[in-house]
């Protein structure tokens, strides 16, 4: 599996309880995607089960895990992640991987990611 893609489209859903955003390589048609899904508020639950952080997603749940991002750089024109050694381990050995998207799309990413990062410090904003 090729880590890098180009997303051609961006989703971002709020969906009450949560921020779900989507970088997805073809939205009719989809063969790549990385999803990031961030609760607004985690109960005692998600942190008895370790699921008070990010969930990160890539083309399926074979693929996911809560965390175990070491870094989330955010570009003008891509994202540049890189997992930490569980992070990497859930993503079946990616430890890299790079998603490259419209300019366009940079704002309302830019202020989504900065919603589903509040409060880790993996996120950062790059110039180019």
């Amino acid at each position: 599996m090729n880590p890098n893609f180009h997303a051609d489209f961006v989703s971002i859903e709020d969906r009450g309880g949560f921020l779900l955003v989507g970088l997805v390589d073809n939205e009719q048609q989809v063969g790549d995607y990385l999803m990031l899904q961030r609760a607004y508020e985690f109960d005692e639950q998600d942190r008895r089960l370790g699921m008070d952080d990010v969930y990160i997603e890539r083309n399926g749940q074979e693929c996911s895990g809560y965390g175990g991002i070491e870094r989330f750089e955010l570009l003008p024109d891509k994202v540049r992640v890189r997992f930490d050694k569980d992070g990497a381990k859930a993503m079946a050995g990616i430890r890299e991987m790079e998603i490259s998207f419209l300019k366009a799309e940079f704002e309302p990413l830019r202020s989504a990611l900065q919603k589903c990062f509040e409060g880790f410090s993996c996120f950062a904003e790059l110039a180019a």
